[in-house]
């Protein structure tokens, strides 16, 4: 007969990192680098950086050896500092080895402020976007990740191991199966290169260096009893920065004068708000909000998307999720918002629970969830 097995070592690795609190997903993550990747020690660093600069004006090579250190090594800020001084580009440097440097989130400031002209600037920042709005402590979310890009490969490698994390957290609690396909992942809606990817779980999945790369994340992580949500005077200050002037889109179509004045004043109202959602993910771990602030928060967006978006990523830190109807309702018409919406987080983490009544469904039933959701619906007619 033929057997297919996958010998993984994720088991082995959960036990040695068993001391690690549940919830700190970023302290798993450092560790787990620390673990599986390699740390050379300072003579082996000196070759690896003599053998970089006899690359010196092979523009094609130095990448490619950029590449490999970023995907096996952890190294430390000094030794990739050493490397952009070497390197007649520290742009190049920074965009592939910024999710390779060792100290944490210091380092990579520091790090970053070797890109000096504009020109250096715009580069990282457009390489390294996925990078910044990934938030380890608070990933659900949506993820659009191009795998040959380092920054980009890197954080799918992290949303795979934060996946196997939760998973053996659920098993070991014995929590409820909420998820996409009966596998106990958080990772939902994976397509890779626009077609939908079937595996197991995505941890058996090898992953390939190039291709697109869509998922949706929607972690078990929950508040604790009794968490505190943030105070009345502070998320008023939230709210105030986010309808700050300074923050706001300007746009002044050519047109007559008094056309111009009228054009400015109305685009003045206009908020950019992909700025301001990817500010709430890189604090929404250090708050818990209630219904009604996240009401009140997606009322700072206008359009239907950015809204939703805003409520994905702070649905993990909302205290008293009793009340969902407060903020669900902001997403009744079209029916089709609230479907994006379970489809997202899944049927059963946003299910209405409480408040059932002229809830409206849209299931497909090839999902594990989905069924589950129905058969929870059928339960509760029959009341």
């Amino acid at each position: 007969g033929r057997l297919d097995v996958t010998f993984s070592v994720e088991k082995a690795i959960h036990r040695t990192l068993e001391k690690v609190p549940h919830g700190d997903f970023r302290m798993f993550l450092e560790q787990r680098s620390s673990l599986a990747r390699l740390q050379p020690g300072a003579r082996k660093l000196t070759l690896l950086l003599y053998a970089f600069r006899t690359l010196h004006g092979l523009d094609v090579d130095q990448e490619v050896f950029l590449e490999a250190l970023s995907k096996d090594f952890l190294l430390s800020f000094a030794s990739v500092d050493q490397l952009c001084s070497v390197h007649h580009s520290a742009s190049d440097v920074i965009k592939n080895l910024l999710p390779s440097v060792a100290e944490g989130v210091a380092s990579e400031y520091l790090l970053l402020m070797r890109a000096c002209s504009l020109y250096d600037i715009t580069r990282v920042a457009q390489h390294i976007y996925a990078h910044n709005v990934f938030n380890a402590d608070n990933p659900t979310g949506n993820y659009k990740l191009y795998l040959e890009n380092p920054v980009d490969f890197s954080v799918a490698q992290r949303l795979v191991l934060l996946d196997s994390w939760e998973i053996a957290l659920r098993l070991h609690q014995q929590r409820v199966d909420t998820s996409q396909h009966g596998n106990h992942s958080q990772v939902r809606n994976i397509t890779y290169c626009d077609r939908e990817l079937k595996v197991p779980v995505i941890s058996e999945w090898l992953m390939p260096e190039v291709g697109l790369l869509k998922l949706d994340y929607s972690s078990a992580k929950r508040p604790s009893a009794g968490a505190t949500t943030l105070a009345a005077e502070f998320f008023r200050d939230v709210l105030v920065a986010l309808q700050d002037p300074a923050f706001l889109k300007r746009y002044v179509p050519p047109s007559t004068e008094q056309a111009e004045e009228d054009d400015v004043d109305a685009a003045s109202k206009v908020k950019l708000p992909r700025d301001e959602i990817q500010a709430l993910k890189m604090i929404s771990h250090q708050i818990y909000v209630s219904s009604m602030q996240i009401r009140e928060l997606m009322g700072c967006f206008l359009d239907d998307k950015d809204r939703a978006d805003c409520l994905v990523t702070f649905f993990t830190r909302i205290a008293d999720m009793q009340n969902e109807k407060v903020f669900s309702v902001r997403f009744e018409e079209p029916p089709e918002q609230i479907d994006h919406l379970r489809r997202r987080l899944g049927a059963l983490v946003f299910f209405p629970c409480i408040q059932p009544e002229q809830a409206t469904f849209k299931l497909n039933l090839e999902n594990y969830d989905e069924r589950v959701a129905l058969h929870q619906l059928l339960q509760l007619a029959k009341k």
